[in-house]
């Protein structure tokens, strides 16, 4: 399964509904917005190689938080972080969904549309 924003939101929704979503794929969708999302607060040549999920908390109606740690890269160095991800669906209001991820001592709050524009 490709990495869209497509599958993301529709992964999203799945976990909304109690659901399992653990696939690769939805993984995969973390490194490429934690890339995107956190793209100059790092140091440059910083990349994310895995998303390690440990607990998946529905916190409110429309919020899921996700703890884990994260495979940070840097050169030829590979080491785990711990990883928050906090997705909230405000399409109901009229806006997007909000993405906040920290990784380490780096934290970013943005909308899925910032980082994601399209599939």
């Amino acid at each position: 399964m490709a990495y869209t924003k497509t599958n993301f939101i529709n992964h999203f929704h799945c976990l909304l509904k109690g659901k399992k979503a653990e696939e690769p794929a939805f993984n995969g969708c973390f490194e490429y917005l934690a890339g995107v999302a956190l793209e100059g607060l790092c140091q440059q040549g910083t990349w994310y190689d895995g998303f390690i999920l440990e607990e998946t908390f529905k916190r409110k109606s429309r919020q899921i938080k996700l703890n884990g740690k994260m495979w940070v890269a840097l050169n030829k160095n590979q080491w785990l972080e711990p990883c928050e991800i906090t997705i909230t669906d405000k399409t109901v209001i009229q806006q997007s969904i909000l993405i906040k991820i920290k990784i380490a001592d780096n934290e970013i709050e943005k909308d899925l549309d910032q980082v994601w524009p399209s599939d």
